[in-house]
């Protein structure tokens, strides 16, 4: 039964594209011209993925970001070495190969990763111009334990033990990749590039959805549960979600 559509695409980058020049900073612009360019013209090469009206060519690709939490084996088995693509088709070259996610609305979908390793656009943006220091980092820092939703977790650093060697692994993917001429990572960005760069991804998020009263029509009243057993979520501060 159809019941309701959601469409959050009215961003300031669509503004931008037609005719609205001061919806977007000029930093962002700048982002924009890196985020477009190929490595070839002084760009990062994201647009190589991340094109089209949704921001993705919806392949898969190995990028080595840090794995943790369940995922799937071969087969689908569970495990905690998730081999994204390679777990359910049997061709060779496909493990740990995720699909490329749309931006749109990027700013506020962490965190980040398939995964959700990265708490932060930043971060993402890091792994892509040093992903060996990025996960280095992030796992000298205390990994996922860093997250917000580990923060209550007890014994949170024992939850998953192989964590870093099997990002290791998935890494290996990438650099074979690299060796072939079809790596992406290791893109020369100085922080003043990452910093446009993600000036330019936060304007791909539809500002309605970060305010309750603009999606409030999506949101059911608290007594509308025709069954009585509808969860009302509220956030830390005791305010309805």
């Amino acid at each position: 039964v159809y019941q309701q559509s959601q469409s959050f695409v009215n961003t300031p980058w669509k503004a931008y594209v037609e005719g609205d020049y001061s919806a977007i900073s000029d930093k962002a612009k700048q982002g924009a011209l890196l985020f477009l360019r190929e490595t070839t013209a002084s760009g990062a090469g994201c647009a190589t993925c991340h094109s089209g009206d949704f921001f993705t060519n919806e392949k898969f690709e190995a990028i080595g970001f840090p794995q943790i939490g369940p995922g799937k084996g071969k087969k689908g088995a569970a495990t905690d070495d998730d081999l994204g693509r390679g777990a359910l088709i049997t061709t060779p070259g496909l493990d740990y190969r995720f699909r490329n996610t749309s931006l749109l609305n990027i700013a506020a979908t962490g965190p980040y990763g398939h995964a959700g390793a990265y708490q932060t656009l930043e971060e993402v943006v890091e792994h892509y111009a040093d992903a060996e220091a990025t996960v280095a980092r992030y796992f000298s820092n205390g990994g996922w334990c860093q997250l917000e939703q580990f923060s209550t977790v007890t014994g949170c650093a024992s939850l998953y033990p192989d964590a870093e060697s099997n990002t290791e692994k998935s890494r290996e993917m990438v650099l074979s990749e690299n060796d072939n001429g079809r790596g992406m990572l290791d893109i020369n960005l100085r922080p003043r590039d990452i910093a446009q760069i993600v000036a330019f991804l936060n304007t791909l998020t539809d500002p309605c959805i970060l305010q309750r009263e603009c999606v409030a029509n999506w949101i059911p009243k608290p007594l509308d549960a025709p069954d009585g057993h509808q969860l009302n979520a509220r956030g830390k501060d005791g305010k309805r979600l």
